[in-house]
């Protein structure tokens, strides 16, 4: 069977997963054995407004790239393409591999129009999928709109959490998911992971309208403490500035400095230097700390969105893996899906993974008992669903877990994709994003074979009606890692990557 792209008229084969998320939900547990879940796969922020209907989190706090960014302003541009990262790039990446069940998409706007255009992005995208393994979409306005009844969902299964997804069924409670991600929960939780140091605040500043007249005139809006408070919240936002900033000074080099809740990369920092160290001082001082530090507040304090980790480094890896799996029910092994390298950029941004589909039975066997220890501790919180260890092996061949990413991870497509590219010679396969000058089908006329043939594969597409941009996330396959490497090279010289 064949998928024909109307715009370009190129026939695309048909894209049979070899299992999908709700497949695997379906046969986690009795619980859920007859039950649609509706799966929100969409990023949230903390700071920036993804659309009109939905403001920044004040309770689930996100390090991303743009909370962690210095300065304090952020362009339009720049919060447009956060929100189309958000809303369509990750969601189409997962809903990709979602199965037959109902994904929630959120408008980006108000426009028919543009609501239109990002409608048919999904559209086109997942029209490449089998008819028995494409998931419905749902498009509404935002986490408090998503139509429950209508589209006869029983539980939901987040990502990322939205502070609005609260008022809903959710397969996993929303604390219960914040708290498994977080790096304190690993450095915790008795795992085989660096040694760490947690560093705490004291509580949480006081309301904005209980302050100074500063404070009072910055508006309800801005949870930002000012700089120039002359009240009780800037002498509580200075304390514990200082009490980071000595823990960071004091820890002995090297280490890894780590916020609560990252993801792509972002709030993660190495430090092997003074000098390093000096900037990440510096770098913190020019906006993100008070940012994190203003954070802080009733709702959320016991969540400890600004506990920071200070992380021994693991000296010369042998061996860099992320695990992707599926987390049954108590007393259940979890399901191995498969084990790739990671592509970092700038040391601790994820740009994209590499599987090589000839080792993971072999890997299977390697990693079996290190999994099903970390299932076993997801599973004492009740936790059921896709999660992603990063493992670093050492010289000893000890395993050192270093990261542990609780939802659908980037590289989950890989390991589902194996069919697909095995059964055409291709032992090796990539997912990466890329951001290219192109629109969809002027980008696949470029690689018209290597789609035809289903060597490369669209599994997320945006383009931008206006400059005829887009922003997108290929999975790309071939004969042996030579071959991948030349194919990637190709697809490089035409696009810049696409960090979160």
């Amino acid at each position: 069977m064949t998928v024909t792209d109307r715009t370009t008229a190129m026939k695309l084969p048909t894209v049979v997963l070899d299992t999908t998320l709700a497949e695997l939900y379906s046969q986690a547990g009795s619980d859920y054995k007859d039950k649609r879940i509706g799966q929100v796969l969409s990023g949230f922020s903390a700071l920036v407004p993804l659309s009109d209907k939905i403001p920044p989190n004040r309770k689930y706090i996100y390090q991303d790239g743009p909370f962690t960014s210095n300065g304090s302003s952020r362009t339009e541009s720049e919060d447009t393409a956060t929100a189309i990262k958000y809303l369509s790039l990750v969601n189409q990446r997962d809903a990709f591999i979602c199965g037959a069940g109902p994904a929630i998409f959120f408008h980006m706007d108000a426009s028919s129009k543009k609501r239109d255009h990002d409608q048919k992005q999904v559209i086109k995208t997942l029209a490449t999928l089998s008819d028995t393994q494409r998931p419905q979409p749902v498009f509404c306005d935002g986490p408090e709109t998503i139509p429950i009844k209508e589209a006869g969902i029983d539980f939901l299964a987040c990502k990322v959490i939205s502070d609005d997804l609260e008022r809903y069924n959710n397969v996993v409670p929303l604390e219960t998911h914040w708290f498994l991600n977080s790096k304190r929960a690993l450095a915790d939780s008795g795992l085989p992971t660096p040694k760490c140091v947690a560093v705490t605040v004291d509580g949480f500043p006081t309301d904005a309208q209980s302050c100074c007249a500063i404070c009072i005139g910055g508006g309800l809006d801005n949870f930002i403490i000012p700089e120039n408070c002359a009240g009780v919240r800037g002498t509580w936002l200075k304390e514990q500035s200082l009490r980071l900033y000595q823990a960071l000074k004091s820890h002995p080099l090297p280490f890894v400095l780590k916020n609560q809740a990252t993801f792509g990369g972002a709030g993660t920092f190495i430090v092997r230097t003074e000098e390093e160290r000096q900037k990440i001082v510096e770098d913190l001082g020019k906006g993100f700390l008070s940012r994190l530090l203003s954070a802080v507040n009733a709702g959320n304090s016991h969540l400890e969105p600004a506990t920071m980790l200070l992380s021994d480094m693991i000296q010369d890896p042998i061996g860099d893996y992320g695990i992707t799996f599926f987390v049954n029910e108590k007393g259940r092994k979890p399901v191995f899906l498969g084990v790739s390298t990671q592509m970092i950029e700038g040391g601790t941004a994820w740009v994209g993974s590499i599987i090589d589909y000839r080792q993971q039975d072999e890997l299977r066997i390697k990693f079996g008992t290190l999994l099903n220890q970390v299932s076993d501790w997801l599973q004492s919180y009740g936790y059921i669903g896709p999660a992603g260890a990063d493992v670093l092996e050492d010289a000893d061949g000890t395993f050192h877990v270093v990261d542990l990413n609780v939802r659908t991870t980037g590289s989950c497509c890989l390991p589902l994709l194996r069919t697909h590219f095995t059964s055409r010679g291709l032992d090796y396969a990539s997912s990466f994003s890329i951001d290219v000058e192109q629109r969809r089908d002027e980008f696949l006329d470029m690689f018209q074979t290597e789609f035809q043939e289903g060597r490369m594969c669209v599994i997320s597409w945006y383009e931008d009606e206006e400059t005829g941009g887009s922003l997108a996330e290929l999975v790309v396959g071939a004969e042996d890692d030579t071959k991948l490497k030349k194919l990637m090279d190709r697809v490089n010289e035409n696009s810049n990557s696409v960090t979160f």
